[in-house]
């Protein structure tokens, strides 16, 4: 329960950072909450492929052949 607890609030952030990278907000993360569909969603969001460009620089897969 310990290890859980701490692992929070660095989860929150990789996923904040990565619902950014895909130009969503990072409050998304909240549709955890709701059982089963919300896990599924969260999980097609997270895979998603990023923008080519954002906030915090370019894609550094943009340049890549699909």
């Amino acid at each position: 329960m310990l290890v859980g607890l701490a692992l929070l609030v660095p989860s929150l952030g990789v996923g904040t950072r990565r619902f950014h990278d895909i130009g969503r907000s990072g409050w998304r993360q909240l549709i955890c909450l709701v059982p089963l569909a919300g896990t599924i969603v969260m999980f097609i969001f997270l895979v998603q492929d990023s923008h080519d460009t954002d906030d915090c620089g370019v894609n550094p897969k943009a340049g890549l052949p699909s």
